[in-house]
């Protein structure tokens, strides 16, 4: 089951890869986005070394710290109103919210790589 897990979440972050193409620091946000979908494919068949999804969670949990204070510029409601972004206090709160997501699920598999 934990497999099934595994995979829907390395196509979460795949998607997520993707749909940064128009973002103006679309790179760094492609590397984390693959680099986390990559790790979460290999932990659907193996346990990855424990020390990788920690690094990986140590990396998003602090970048998502440094957003924290304009995240919350955007109810949670108008971070999903559209597709397309009205703010940049909306472009960060949905960049915050996926390195929670990121860093949480990296967590996850550092616990079970135990």
């Amino acid at each position: 089951m934990f497999s099934v897990f595994c995979i829907l979440a390395g196509l979460y972050f795949l998607f997520a890869t993707a749909v940064q193409f128009n973002d103006p620091d679309a790179g760094i946000w492609e590397a984390i986005y693959a680099v986390a979908a990559a790790v979460t494919f290999y932990a659907a068949w193996r346990k990855p070394p424990r020390w990788l999804p920690l690094v990986i969670a140590a990396v998003s949990g602090v970048w998502a710290l440094t957003l924290a204070p304009e995240a919350f510029e955007s109810s949670f409601r108008e971070l999903f109103q559209s597709w397309q972004m009205m703010s940049t206090g909306m472009e960060v709160g949905r960049e915050f919210l996926g390195l929670l997501i990121l860093t949480g699920w990296m967590s996850v598999l550092a616990a079970r790589s135990r």
